[in-house]
């Protein structure tokens, strides 16, 4: 399972309409109530994507999709001890 989502990750990177259905994977896979991707580089607004569906989870994507749209829109990311420690990573890859 864990090599499928793998895969699915890095055809998403060159189709970037696959995301939705990865990230859904990974939070499937992980239990989690949504999956969610961020890029962040030096000089550029930060970005974001997050799944489309929050299958077995109810209306979490709702609650989930505000507080998402909120940290893309703001700088509270700037403060992020974990941000910080996967921007420190050299060289920056895939984390």
């Amino acid at each position: 399972m864990f090599d499928d989502l793998t895969d699915r990750i890095y055809e998403a990177a060159f189709v970037p309409d696959l995301w939705a259905g990865a990230l859904e994977a990974a939070s499937e896979l992980s239990s989690s109530a949504d999956g969610a991707i961020f890029l962040f580089s030096d000089g550029s607004p930060v970005r974001g994507r997050l799944s489309d569906e929050s299958p077995g989870h109810g209306n979490s994507l709702e609650t989930v999709r505000s507080l998402f749209d909120e940290f893309i829109a703001g700088d509270s990311w700037k403060f992020s001890d974990a941000i910080q420690r996967m921007c420190s990573l050299q060289p920056a890859s895939f984390v």
